[in-house]
This record gives C-alpha cells, structure tokens and sequence, in this order.
C-alpha cells in the first residue's frame, strides 16, 4: 500500500512539473519575512514571532490559487532563555476580490525544533493561517494574519497547548506578473 501512495506521489509531481513548465506564468515563487505579536497563553512565554518562507502558488484563475510554503518560525523567549521553533509545512488557497486585495487561508502542520519548552516535549502542532492581504506591486506582497499552532495533550498551561499570533509577512515575489 504504500508503494501505491509513493507511486502517486511521483506521477502527481511530475505531472505539476510538466505543467508548471508549459504555463510559468501561472506559478509563482515568494519569499517572505513574518513579524508577529503573540496572542492567548503563549504570550506569558513569548512576545513576539518572527519567521522566513518560501511560498510556491498556482494560480488556477485569475481570482484563484493553490499555496505550498516552508519556513521557520521563533517565538522569541520573554526571559526563560527558550526560544520556540518550528518549521511550517503548509498548503492552501487565495482568492483576489480584485487585482490587489485577496483572502487567504493554508492549514498543515508545524515540526518542533525546539523538543521542549517549560519542561514540555512540543515535537510539532497542526497549523492554521488566515487572513487579508495586499498585493501593492506585482512583485510585493503585505499579508496580515492569524497564526495558530494545536497541539492536544501537551501540558504546558495545565490544558493542550496553542501558540497563537497575529502578524504581517512582506514577500517578493521572483516571477510576479
């Protein structure tokens, strides 16, 4: 069964490949930096987020793209000497209302850098990002969102931890049209 999946998932990426080649134009590659405020219980740990990605978007329609990003987050420490981090792996979509203003949302999963914080093991957190952006130029992007990190079971406030902020990415997109 899984050689079934693996096989899948080399005719799938092949076949993304074949046609990103034969339409550029409609992938696009950015590059963003994340600056963000902490929200909800983390906050008592960390005041601020900082993070880097790579985001690759397919674009299906004018109005409508698919998102694939990776990047690294760190919840700055607020004077225990333990910084957060994490690498987002997430996908998503973004719809334009017009040629400059767009929703988004991209959900996945977050890979724990950082095994322990407060004497927790915190080896990863399902990830959900949300929000509103602004696309100035063809090749800038400002986005602001909701980030939130779950992860049930750990113990870290007496419940299941959420690492929550609110933050702006500004991107450069390589191949903006």
């Amino acid at each position: 069964m899984k050689k079934v999946f693996l096989v899948l998932a080399i005719i799938t990426a092949a076949a993304t490949t074949v046609n990103a080649q034969k339409s550029s134009d409609k992938l696009a590659i950015s590059f963003g930096v994340d600056l963000g405020s902490t929200t909800g219980d983390v906050n008592k740990v960390s005041p601020f987020v900082v993070g880097a990605d790579i985001q690759g978007e397919y674009g299906l329609s004018d109005k409508f793209g698919v998102m694939a990003s990776v990047g690294f987050d760190a919840w700055l420490s607020k004077g225990t000497g333990e910084s957060i981090k994490f690498i987002p792996v997430l996908v998503g979509a973004r719809y334009f209302f017009n040629s400059k203003i767009y929703a988004a949302y991209k959900a996945g999963y977050s890979i724990g850098i950082s095994k322990t914080i407060l004497k927790t093991t915190i080896d990863g957190a399902f990830t959900n990002v949300f929000g509103a952006g602004y696309k100035p130029s063809p090749r800038s992007d400002v986005y602001l969102y909701y980030k939130m990190l779950s992860k049930a079971g750990a113990d870290v406030f007496g419940k299941g931890v959420t690492f929550s902020s609110i933050g702006l990415r500004f991107a450069y997109t390589l191949n903006g049209n």
